[in-house]
């Protein structure tokens, strides 16, 4: 047992004062003050004799005085003195009235016992005010009726206000065993609106010890502002052991019913322990009571004892509409509700509201660290209380139950409402620092069926918030499908204190850290209001389940993790993080996940987003999803999970984007099972331990699009058991295909280097897709285009940068894009079908490179002669995998062996920026390089002189792609004839000579021996002559021939059939010694046409002005052959001249012209030609005068013909007179 030490020092005190056991009577007292020496119940009053009274005439007299009264007690007996009323007392009804016991000289306790024998009701009734009663024993005060029922003190009615209750012992006697004989029914009664009444006082001595009654100890009704401290309320001393015993009150400690502004506790505490209910607060007109520095349920020292000192029910119960009650405690005056049989504190009833539980130590000794557990809940609010607040500063701890539990009894009641638990420690040592287990968990709601619990705070700010550890069971439980709008927020739950005073210590609790389940309907697990770091449970951090459980929000929580500082402290949950099982419209919003089992665990969700958290270092799977359906799976980080990062089993309708899937043990995505409909879009995954993605047994419709995939050990996309071929519909994604890539296909990938892509895809004609032919193929089909990371040190197959925007492919499967330069080292194809079923990544790696090799001849070695060309042809082979469109075939000009003033044509010709060679991958084509020798004189081909070509075939725009080829070609000696020119032609007049003047020129490097030799046809009547017959040629020098041809005299210069009349010189050049450079020279020499002609027809005519005269003339051609002529006139009075044919078949050109032969052979031939001209005279032609015409003949270029001009006389008959004037001259001499 807790000794108690005021025994002790009280036991000093009566040494030191031994031998004082007798009282002696004193003087004669003031008037008011009076003395009770008789244990008699005699009536009347004492004032004659105020020394000597019965305590009835003592009060009775008091009553009447008018003045402060005091009654105190005077006998000359040792022990207790027994004052045992045959009737109830008077009321105590004047006020300023204080009765003093004796105390014993012994132990210092009060001696003089008010005894009821069982059968009053009550023994002090107090009705007026500022009365005081004090060290006095009250017993034995049972009797029913009338009211209060048997109370030791009874303090009643609206005057009776500001009364002291002190030092009394109140159903027990000091250092006396117990008996029933004892008991009060209840101890204090105050009502009747008594006001400001105070049970206790500041000093040990104040201290009533009420214990032992039947019923209350103290009970309030329909009174305010009483204030209760300092007293023992269900414990007694034991004088045998100087200890202190639980001796309870039958039902509560202190009952406030219906009364408002009472206060239990104050500087010192009230030790209320031992009773049923430790302090009851009942009833609507209960209002703004507060229970403050108590010991409840403990010992007076606030710590465990052997012996059991449990109120056997709850500790504190607030009910049936109790309002405002405030329980607080602080650490100088720290109220203790402990050890007791029932809940620690009971919130209950119909319009209990407004309750305030904080600073309290709930489950725990006042050390706050050694446990003195409540049997069932620390705190438990029920059947329809309203708007409590549990907190701060509370610790509730080592309790049989929960540490708190919100809850319903029975279908009597409806709802509870309004809970905020804040800044509590649950589970937990109130310095934090060790476990102190609630048994079956820390916060426990739970609404029954028939009942409704809503709007439930859990926390709140960061400064708000529980620190939930170390418990039996879960550390929250949410339950129950009429459980609403509960929040969570702020709490450290799993975490403790370490030495440094840092909460990265574990203290998980047994279980989940936060449990939601059975129907609970909007719950919000952290978000903006405050994160709840939750470690170090033993299960899951977060677990909401049961199908009916709805519209959960888990977001902006550490969970498995604490920080310090920056750094992050590994405090996993044994179980995922968050787990969501079977529940509908859930959200799992900017975690940090680290450290646990598997870290976001989904089963059977429908509609549920998990978006922006940050899942890593779980030693499974970062998010896993096992059925469900239309999940929004966003803008996750997943990163360094030991197992896949992402898993999706079973399930329909999901995206899965924006997030970040890297560094996981496994696949950075497993969709396996009967999957559909799933979107993996726009994620970075990277550096995963398996496949970027995986889609294995039935997975079906899972669209693969825009992710960023790298550096992944297996791979990028791997559909499980998949084949490029005809397929399997049964595989995933119906086993479809990638585009083609075979590049021995010829649906090959074309790429060529401007960036122009056309590639192709396996298509079926029949667009349903159960008759899809063959089931590989892509319908409606998208393309997409990537490029893998560059900044990897090799490329890695796997698609990181997308190119471009998403590709259409027509129906013949052909798509097209272009490729931006610089060309990635790969190209990565996915090929997505409309029922949004997507492929393998193809990969087309872009390799360039080119071969030449030579092809004839081979090797490239060759000789020649001045002037002669060389050819090599070589094959040049596109070796990559890129189309080359801009080659260039050069001679590479700088090469040291070059000989300068060789020719060297490449076929095909190439130009910068124009004329460009193509050449497909994989194709091959023939070029050709013609070296030609200059000619001699040249040091370049001298005898044995060796040149050697390289040239270089190779991408205007990659620099790196070329290749190359030696030609080596030797010099041959040889004679090399040029003659200019081998054909000649001239012409000349008849009887003139035609001279042909030819140069023999040897180009070769050799001197050179020349033979000349002539014909000419026809050889009758043209004479030729040639200047020499013999040449002597040194290598590059040259040598001239002259051959004259003269015409025949009369030669004409066509033929009869038309053509010309010529003669043909052959010169037959021969080389001695190289007949290979013999020569033939062709002179042709043609006869020149002579024109002449003869004009007849000049007439004298008369003719007025403005008439017109026809004069017949006749030209005849005197020519050596048929001729053109120009008609040409003109006249002297400016007359208009033309002219018109007379000759039938010959037509004036021009107005002018004609031709005609010069053989009279009509019809087809003529010499002659008439012809009209047509003069009309002038309308101004002057009367008398004379208009000359002349008729002449050109030709065509204007040259004249001589004697080829006749004149006629026209004489004007009429016309215009010429007027002459006489000119006069004036004086002057002016006209």
């Amino acid at each position: 047992m807790a000794r108690r030490t005021q025994w002790l020092r009280l036991l000093s005190v009566f040494l030191l004062a031994a031998g004082a056991i007798l009282l002696v009577p004193g003087a004669v007292r003031a008037a008011g003050a009076y003395t009770v020496t008789s244990t008699a119940d005699t009536g009347g009053n004492c004032n004659t004799t105020p020394t000597n009274c019965t305590l009835r005439q003592a009060i009775n007299s008091a009553n009447v005085d008018g003045v402060a009264s005091t009654i105190t007690f005077q006998f000359t007996t040792s022990g207790n003195v027994i004052i045992a009323p045959d009737q109830p007392l008077p009321s105590i009804s004047s006020p300023n009235t204080t009765i003093t016991g004796l105390l014993s000289n012994v132990t210092f306790q009060p001696r003089v016992r008010i005894d009821g024998g069982g059968d009053l009701s009550v023994g002090f009734r107090i009705s007026s005010s500022s009365n005081r009663i004090e060290k006095l024993i009250f017993t034995g005060f049972r009797g029913a009726s009338p009211v209060p029922g048997g109370a030791a003190i009874y303090i009643t009615g609206t005057n009776a206000t500001a009364n002291t209750v002190v030092g009394n012992y109140i159903g027990n006697i000091p250092f006396t065993t117990y008996s029933p004989d004892f008991a009060n029914n209840f101890g204090v009664v105050i009502d009747g609106r008594a006001e400001n009444n105070t049970i206790g006082g500041v000093n040990d001595t104040d201290r009533n010890v009420i214990s032992g009654n039947n019923f209350d100890g103290i009970q309030i009704t329909n009174s305010d502002g009483n204030t209760i401290f300092n007293n023992f309320i269900g414990i007694a001393a034991d004088l045998n052991t100087l200890t202190i015993a639980p001796l309870g009150n039958g039902v509560n400690g202190v009952q406030v019913s219906d009364g408002a502004l009472n206060v239990i506790g104050g500087i010192k505490p009230n030790i209320v322990s031992g009773n049923d209910v430790g302090i009851l607060i009942t009833g609507s007109a209960a209002v703004s009571n507060t229970i403050g520095f108590n010991y409840i349920g403990s010992t007076d020292t606030g710590i465990a004892d052997t012996v059991d000192f449990s109120n056997s029910a709850d500790g504190v119960r607030v009910s049936l509409g109790a309002r405002g009650t405030e329980l607080i405690g602080t650490a100088q005056q720290p109220l203790i509700i402990a050890g007791n049989g029932g809940h620690g504190v009971r919130v209950t009833g119909d319009e209990t509201a407004d309750t305030t539980i904080s600073g309290a130590l709930i489950g725990v000794q006042i050390d706050g660290t050694s446990p003195l557990s409540n049997t069932l809940d620390g705190i438990r609010i029920e059947n329809n209380a309203e708007r409590t607040t549990i907190g701060p500063g509370n610790t509730i701890s080592s309790n049989g139950g929960y540490g708190v539990s919100v809850g319903i009894t029975s279908n009597s009641f409806t709802a509870v409402r309004d809970v905020t638990i804040a800044d509590n420690t649950i589970g937990l040592t109130a310095s934090y620092t060790g476990s102190l287990q609630n048994a079956a968990g820390g916060i426990s709601i739970e609404a029954p069926d028939f009942a409704v619990i809503e709007n439930i705070l859990i926390g709140g700010s960061e400064a708000d918030g529980n620190v939930i550890g170390g418990n039996g069971g879960p550390g929250i439980v949410i339950s129950g499908t009429n459980t609403f709008s509960t929040t969570i927020a702020g709490n450290l739950i799993g975490v403790a204190q370490n030495t440094a005073g840092k909460f990265l210590a574990p203290a998980g609790n047994n279980g989940p850290g936060v449990l939601v389940q059975s129907g609970v309907i909007s719950t919000t697990i952290g978000g903006n209001l405050g994160a709840n770091t939750i470690v170090a449970n033993n299960g899951p951090g977060v677990q909401i389940r049961g199908s009916e459980t709805a519209t959960a929000t888990v977001a902006l929580n550490f969970i498995g993790l604490a920080l310090d500082g920056a750094n992050e402290v590994d405090l996993g949950n044994e179980g995922p993080a968050v787990s969501l099982d079977t529940i509908f419209n859930s959200s799992v919003l900017t975690n940090t996940i680290a450290f646990n089992t598997t870290g976001i665990s989904l089963t059977e969700v429908l509609t549920a987003t998990v978006a922006g958290n940050a899942v890593r270092t779980n030693s499974d799977a970062g998010l896993l999803v096992t059925g469900g359906r239309y999940l929004s799976l966003a803008n996750n980080v997943l990163d360094e999970n030991g197992g896949n990062g992402v898993v999706l089993t079973n399930v329909v309708t999901a995206t899965l984007n924006g997030g970040d899937v890297l560094n996981n043990g496994g696949d950075g995505v497993l969709i396996d099972g009967a999957s559909r409909q799933i979107t993996v879009s726009n994620n970075l995954l990277r550096a995963n331990g398996g496949y970027g993605v995986r889609v294995d047994l039935d997975g079906q419709r899972i669209e693969i699009i825009d992710n960023r995939m790298a550096a992944n050990a297996l791979g990028g996309i791997e559909l499980v058991g998949t084949t490029v071929g005809s397929g399997d519909a049964a595989n995933p994604n119906r086993d479809i295909d990638p585009p083609v890539i075979d590049l021995s296909s010829p649906l090959r990938p074309r790429l060529n280097q401007n960036g122009d892509l056309v590639g192709y895809v396996i298509t079926s004609t029949n667009l349903l897709e159960s008759a899809i032919s063959p089931v590989s193929a892509c319908v409606t089909c998208t393309v997409q285009i990537f490029a893998p990371d560059a900044e990897l040190p090799a490329p890695d197959g796997q698609g990181f940068t997308k190119i471009g925007g998403d590709v259409s492919v027509d129906a013949e499967g052909r798509f097209s894009a272009n490729i931006p330069r610089p060309f990635p080292p790969q190209l990565l194809f996915t090929a997505t079908d409309g029922f949004g079923n997507t492929s393998e990544f193809a990969v087309f790696s872009i390799t360039t490179g080119l071969r030449i090799t030579p092809l004839d001849p081979v090797p490239a070695v060759g000789s020649a002669f001045p002037t002669q060309s060389i050819s090599y042809t070589f094959t040049v082979e596109n070796s990559g995998s890129l189309d080359l469109t801009d080659l260039q075939f050069t001679v590479d000009e700088d090469y040291p062996a070059t000989l300068d003033s060789w020719e060297r044509v490449l076929q095909p010709a190439t130009e910068v920026n124009a004329n460009s060679l193509s050449l497909p991958a994989a194709f091959s084509t023939t070029v050709t390089v013609t070296l030609t020798l200059p000619p001699s004189p040249n040091d370049d081909v001298l005898v044995g002189k060796q040149d050697v070509t390289r040239v270089l075939i190779g991408s205007q725009i990659f620099s790196d792609v070329v290749a190359s080829a030696l030609m080596t070609t030797t010099v041959l000696p040889k004679t090399v004839i040029s003659v200019s020119p081998l054909t000649a032609s001239g012409s000349g007049r008849p009887g003139t000579t035609v001279t042909h003047e030819h140069v023999v020129t040897n180009l070769g490097n050799i001197t050179a021996t020349v033979m000349l030799t002539f014909t000419t046809t026809p050889a009758d009547l043209w004479e030729t002559t040639i200047s020499t017959t013999t040449l002597e040629i040194g290598p590059g020098d040259a040598r001239e021939f002259v051959v004259d041809v003269s015409v025949p005299q009369g030669a004409q210069d066509k033929n009869p059939d038309g053509s010309p009349v010529s003669a043909v010189t052959i010169v037959e050049i021969d080389v001695l010694g190289a007949p290979d450079q013999n020569k033939v020279v062709t002179d042709t020499t043609f006869v020149t046409l002579v024109q002449r002609a003869v004009l007849f027809g000049g007439e004298n005519r008369e003719a007025g002005a403005g008439q017109v005269v026809r004069i017949l003339h006749t030209a005849e051609n005197t020519s050596n052959g048929t001729a053109t002529f120009k008609i040409n006139a003109s006249s002297d009075q400016g007359s208009t001249i033309t002219f018109e044919s007379a000759t039938d078949g010959v037509q004036l050109v021009n107005g002018d012209t004609f031709t005609i032969s010069n053989r009279n052979n009509p019809p087809n031939e003529r010499n002659t030609f008439d012809f009209f001209v047509v003069v009309t005279i002038a309308p101004d032609a002057e009367l008398d005068s004379l208009d000359t015409i002349v008729v002449f003949l050109t030709e065509t270029n204007g040259n004249s013909i001589g004697g080829a001009t006749v004149r006629s006389r026209i004489t004007i008959t009429s016309g215009t007179t010429r007027l002459y004037l006489p000119v006069v001259r004036n004086g002057r001499g002016d006209v």
